[in-house]
């Protein structure tokens, strides 16, 4: 009942909250930020309150704007020569102390990655290509209740 509450026509019971999850969606290929906030942008309690293209910028746009939950990808180049990918930034975000749940999307689901995401303090690991109702569900666990489905 849980999650078959948590899209579709049947969203009243998330609305009963009475609480917008803020989100922030990070990547660094824009057509992928455009399609998240398109997804999240449609649901009655979400809002996406901004977007970043490196873990540099998402760290300092969390400082500004403090989400309930950050949707960024692992693998992200960025404009300077300093190595800082998603697991870096989420780590930072850890480190400030900022409350954001941080939901890690990537291509590389490898046992190396996994580990890596879970030191940094993620609050959950998805693969890209995961469902937009399996996306949409944890977006809405951690954003209400700050755990995963």
């Amino acid at each position: 009942m849980f999650l078959n509450d948590a899209v579709g026509s049947n969203r009243t019971s998330w609305m009963a909250m009475d609480k917008t999850i803020r989100v922030m969606v990070v990547d660094d290929r824009e057509e992928v930020r455009e399609s998240m906030e398109t997804l999240l942008s449609l649901q009655d309690d979400m809002e996406v309150v901004g977007e970043a293209g490196d873990g540099l910028q998402a760290v300092e746009i969390a400082r500004q704007l403090r989400p309930d939950v950050i949707v960024m990808d692992v693998a992200m180049s960025n404009q300077c020569s300093i190595p800082f990918d998603g697991l870096d930034a989420c780590q930072q975000i850890r480190r400030e102390g900022l409350d954001a749940a941080v939901i890690v999307m990537t291509v590389y689901g490898d046992r190396a990655t996994r580990q890596r995401a879970q030191q940094a303090g993620c609050s959950l690991f998805l693969e890209k290509g995961v469902s937009p109702t399996e996306l949409i569900n944890q977006v809405r666990c951690l954003g209400h209740y700050h755990q995963p489905c």
